[in-house]
């Protein structure tokens, strides 16, 4: 974990290039139940639409930015923006990354007013930039989790209400941990990575420990065992990353007319994104919020369970029970409690038999614990 010398530094280094960041600590967006992005990197305009409900795009000016937000607007599209362009343009003059230059690009955009977009949901992250990881990119070296983070934060001071990511793995990211101003972590599912459920259960375990939220991807083109993934292929892996909790998008790339416009790909993509819609919920880590000590009982429960708990602060109290796909299965609002002691009471209401993540939310205090629901002993 970084030290507090490390980041103070870190953040010194921000003063010192002449701007201050004035939302230390926002990050973007919190909502659990916020739909899931599906679509391709570099979605063409004229595809718009269903089966997919967002893409990865890059900007190149003002006016062709605006054009692609209002036609996803038009179209209830959601966009993670590319606003730098490639590597190559803020790099310096030995391949490495350059944050002065990487600062330079994005000042090209200050006149354009984004904030609307970002406020009804057609922008959901900046992508910053690219592997970060891979010191192949960067003459040899790696761009640094500290360095991704005061690339993040030249982007919330120029653009204070959008979000930021970076397309690194959480596996890479976790060791720069805490984040002040990165909010997305991307993985991306190809099948050299290995068996898909424990690739992704160490994606998961790092973001959360990174306290970063998650872009999920898929290589179509080039992941598969033979190549591009087969319509079987595509089905199989679509169908696991769509369950799977702890995200909030699902890339595909990239686009490409000869893949994508195969009847049974499409009917692939058709599915996967029903499940999507199916009432899968991200649940994705608050990164600002303490973790409460809770004490959850009897387990395991048949009809009534009880949640025990300490408020410092008062506080409106919600509990959420989420199943193994990550699906919300009984929300319970209590109101607003005063500091203090707190137990709360929780009855089953047609819960089958089985393991279900229970979420309390409680102002700043933020836990989650697993339970297990039992009808006979």
């Amino acid at each position: 974990m970084e030290s507090l010398l490390l980041r103070m530094l870190r953040i010194g280094w921000c003063f010192w290039l002449g701007w201050a960041v004035p939302v230390w600590g926002q990050h973007f967006p919190r909502l659990a139940t916020e739909p899931i992005l599906f679509g391709p990197f570099h979605l063409p305009v004229d595809q718009f639409g269903a089966p997919f409900s967002g893409t990865l795009v890059l900007l190149r000016d003002t006016a062709h930015a605006r054009h692609v937000l209002e036609a996803a607007r038009a179209q209830g599209m959601q966009l993670i923006i590319n606003l730098a362009g490639s590597r190559a343009t803020f790099q310096d003059v030995d391949g490495a990354f350059s944050l002065e230059r990487f600062r330079q690009r994005l000042e090209r955009w200050v006149s354009f007013d984004f904030t609307p977009y970002v406020s009804d949901g057609v922008i959901l992250a900046h992508m910053l930039f690219d592997e970060p990881h891979d010191p192949n990119n960067w003459n040899g070296e790696t761009v640094s989790p500290a360095m991704v983070d005061s690339a993040a934060a030249v982007s919330k001071q120029l653009f204070p209400t959008m979000a930021t990511a970076v397309g690194s793995p959480p596996s890479y990211l976790y060791q720069g941990a805490p984040f002040a101003f990165l909010d997305f972590a991307f993985a991306q599912y190809a099948v050299r990575k290995g068996d898909i459920t424990e690739w992704l259960n160490r994606e998961v375990q790092r973001v959360q420990q990174a306290g970063l939220q998650l872009l999920l991807s898929i290589n179509v083109l080039a992941g598969g065992s033979q190549g591009a993934m087969t319509p079987a292929e595509l089905r199989q892996f679509g169908r696991a990353l769509a369950l799977a909790p702890h995200k909030r998008a699902l890339l595909l790339w990239k686009w490409e007319a000869g893949y994508f416009g195969q009847v049974d790909v499409q009917q692939v993509l058709e599915e996967i994104a029903q499940t999507l819609r199916g009432g899968v919920t991200a649940v994705a880590p608050r990164k600002e919020a303490p973790a409460a000590g809770i004490l959850v009982y009897p387990q395991p429960f048949r009809q009534t369970l009880r949640v025990r708990f300490w408020m410092p602060e008062p506080a409106p109290v919600r509990v959420q029970l989420f199943d193994v796909l990550g699906r919300e299965v009984q929300r319970v609002t209590y109101g607003r409690r005063e500091a203090g002691e707190q137990v709360l009471v929780l009855k089953a209401v047609g819960l089958p038999d089985g393991v279900y993540v229970l979420r309390l939310s409680a102002g700043r205090l933020q836990a989650t614990q697993r339970i297990v629901h039992r009808q006979m002993p």
